[in-house]
């Protein structure tokens, strides 16, 4: 009976020691895999190269940061597509550009963050619009169905300046400080034409070339034709 007990000890040792000995091959070779891998990654890597430019990479939003992390130039979109900004040392947004509705567009702002500047896509072509510190429009380039405009504002804004194409060619118009019409000069079907009007946006007097030469004529305030040179009869006479 001793001598059986003897017998099943010793197995048990053998069969402990044969798991120990496993145990520590797998040790073993986790390490040796793993340092495998590790070293082909660095190959495959080092293979790469450092010149090598991924094809593609997506985000939903991209910045470009200074040293202290402000970020300077930001990547984004909006609901009418992709827009990018431009921001100064402060963090004041300077340049912005993006799609907008009619196309694209591209503000420029002062060191306040104030819009001075506007190019921009519209329904007829493109316009590009000068703003004052305080936001205001005071020039403005654009197209028309008709062709260009040119339109200068005075500091509130209002209209005072306007030169434009029409039918016949081309139009001045200078408004008051109300933004009413005060004179016109433009090209009619016989040459030049030009009205003069008053405060309340009433023609007072009219000059315009015909066929036979100018006629210039003068109007009350209701608009009633009190005095013309040469006379009504001139267009009836001879040549």
């Amino acid at each position: 009976m001793g001598l059986h007990m003897m017998k099943s000890k010793t197995r048990i040792d053998l069969l402990e020691g044969r798991l120990a000995q496993l145990e520590r091959k797998e040790r073993t070779w986790r390490r040796a895999f793993f340092g495998t891998a590790a070293v082909f990654a660095a190959l495959v890597l080092i293979a790469a190269g450092p010149g090598e430019v991924p094809e593609l990479i997506q985000a939903q939003e991209f910045q470009v940061v200074d040293n202290d992390g402000k970020a300077l130039i930001q990547l984004t979109s909006n609901p009418l597509g992709g827009m990018v900004m431009v921001m100064n040392q402060e963090g004041q947004p300077v340049v912005l550009a993006g799609a907008s509705g009619l196309g694209g567009v591209m503000g420029i702002s002062n060191t306040d963050g104030n819009p001075i500047a506007l190019l921009e896509a519209t329904g007829s072509g493109g316009a590009v619009t000068a703003k004052s510190n305080g936001g205001v429009n005071l020039a403005q380039i654009g197209s028309r169905p008709e062709g260009g405009a040119v339109v200068v504002n005075s500091s509130s804004g209002l209209n005072n300046i306007i030169i434009q194409t029409q039918e016949n060619g081309g139009q001045i118009d200078i408004n008051g400080s109300s933004g009413r019409p005060l004179l016109s000069s433009l090209a009619a079907d016989d040459g030049g034409a030009m009205v003069v009007l008053d405060t309340a946006g009433v023609a007072r007097m009219t000059v315009v070339s015909g066929e036979l030469g100018g006629v210039a004529t003068l109007y009350n305030t209701s608009g009633n034709m009190i005095w013309q040179a040469p006379s009504p009869g001139f267009f009836g006479g001879d040549k």
